[in-house]
């Protein structure tokens, strides 16, 4: 087996080694919506309480897990205001 092929497959388990815990930390429901989460069912999505570009660090304390849709709405939500900030900002 390749070292690529190798830690593609460590960084799989590893992911969802997280996932699972997060799971269990979050009693099973999404952080956005609070509708449950089924980690067989559909794909979660690992989302950073703080932004990594806003400083946010990759650690288990600044993540949660979400329903994909919920992530890509809250992710739309902060490339708004970050948008607004920006143009605020320059007036």
């Amino acid at each position: 087996m390749d070292k690529g092929l190798k830690d593609r497959i460590l960084k799989g388990v590893l992911l969802n080694k997280v996932k699972q815990k997060l799971l269990k930390n979050q009693n099973g429901l999404c952080s956005k919506c609070e509708g449950i989460l089924d980690l067989k069912l559909e794909k979660l999505e690992l989302d950073h309480t703080i932004p990594l570009s806003e400083g946010g660090k990759d650690k288990m304390s600044n993540m949660t897990l979400m329903h994909k849709e919920c992530h890509a709405q809250k992710t739309a939500l902060e490339r708004r205001i970050r948008a607004y900030k920006k143009r605020s900002a320059i007036d």
